[in-house]
């Protein structure tokens, strides 16, 4: 049996972009955060959306990397030695995609939300 592609069953959309056009470089940290949560909760409404989070990092000091995965149905994380962050982001959007196909009747919409555009 020829295994089925997901992008064939389901409608997959990406943004990259911010309600407000601001450049990173010129803005504060807090209004950048700011900013985001304003165009997850305008865009991705939680009561339209199941919002899983996702993100990975690296500890220079065990040298290893660390993915974490949340959302209101799952939590879950994961860490490997001598990998990157990049490799910790990828695998936390591993995670989360296989965690949401043990869940697919609980959920109408899902929105993926990483902090890493490589990783995307």
């Amino acid at each position: 049996m020829k295994p089925i592609n997901p992008l064939e069953i389901y409608e997959v959309e990406f943004n990259l972009n911010l309600l407000n056009k601001i450049w990173k470089r010129d803005t504060t940290p807090q209004v950048l955060r700011c900013s985001a949560l304003e165009t997850i909760y305008s865009v991705y409404p939680e009561e339209d959306w199941l919002r899983v989070y996702t993100d990975g990092s690296y500890s220079e000091s065990c040298a290893s990397a660390g993915s974490g995965v949340f959302s209101k149905l799952f939590f879950s994380a994961s860490a490997g030695k001598n990998r990157t962050a990049s490799d910790g982001e990828v695998e936390a959007i591993r995670i989360a995609l296989e965690k949401l196909l043990d869940c697919l009747q609980k959920f109408q919409k899902v929105v993926l939300l990483s902090d890493s555009q490589a990783a995307i």
